[in-house]
């Protein structure tokens, strides 16, 4: 860990070349990383639903840097098609998804960086929808783990907020809590009309590093195998986003 925090803190002072478009990927941030991040004005972002964004990134061998305007000019992207070249390069660059879960919430997992720009890919949600009642609803409280239910399980949102809060709260890396509603126009804040009542929830897990712990145990006991969804092979390890 400390390795790579180094490795990534020495590449802001290499010397300044121009960043291929196959590197560019779009993260997922919430509203609070643009209000302590003092380089928010040049950060080239779009805004996805409630507090969530979607900021994009360079993708090196030891980190993953913030684009800026003038790297985006640089680079020689026309801003409509940004978004279209990043969600293709992280196609490409992201390990096999996994997903965890009997119902009626879910867990999936992409490697340590960009489980969370699953939000991103519509052809992993077309997959879900099967398997969810009503609309999906997804949260991700951190950048490498991301949850989904149905809008009409009532369970499974209470679930959700739970896990959402628990991993947000003692996990590391960690985005929001908000959850997501998936319509035909795309990803918009969830609302409820009616109060949701209280599910006692037994917890798999409280922390995020235990949570992980435990599907990973889980996995090699072979007590709870995951659903592999078609993806590309896996990459290489990442670095930490500057």
């Amino acid at each position: 860990m400390l390795e790579r925090y180094v490795d990534s803190v020495a590449s802001v002072f290499q010397p300044h070349t121009v960043p291929a478009k196959e590197d560019l990927v779009a993260i997922i941030k919430d509203s609070e990383y643009f209000d302590v991040n003092p380089a928010k004005g040049q950060m080239v972002s779009d805004h996805l639903a409630g507090d969530i964004w979607v900021v994009y990134a360079v993708d090196l061998p030891t980190a993953t840097q913030s684009l800026n305007e003038s790297t985006l000019k640089e680079m020689k992207i026309d801003r409509a098609e940004l978004r279209s070249l990043a969600i293709s390069n992280l196609r490409r660059i992201m390990p096999p998804v996994q997903r965890y879960g009997d119902g009626p919430w879910y867990v999936m997992l992409a490697g340590s960086d960009y489980a969370a720009s699953l939000l991103l890919l519509d052809e992993i949600w077309d997959e879900m929808k099967e398997s969810v009642d009503g609309d999906i609803v997804a949260a991700v409280p951190a950048r490498d783990i991301a949850l989904f239910t149905g809008s009409s399980s009532k369970e499974g949102i209470q679930i959700l907020r739970q896990k959402a809060r628990d991993i947000h709260e003692g996990g590391d890396q960690v985005i929001s809590q908000a959850l997501l509603r998936l319509t035909d126009a795309g990803w918009k804040a969830f609302e409820v009309r009616d109060p949701v009542p209280t599910v006692r929830v037994r917890s798999l897990v409280s922390k995020h590093m235990v949570f992980k712990r435990a599907l990973q145990g889980l996995r090699t006991e072979g007590r709870i195998p995951p659903t592999q969804i078609n993806h590309p092979p896996p990459c290489t390890n990442r670095g930490h986003m500057l």
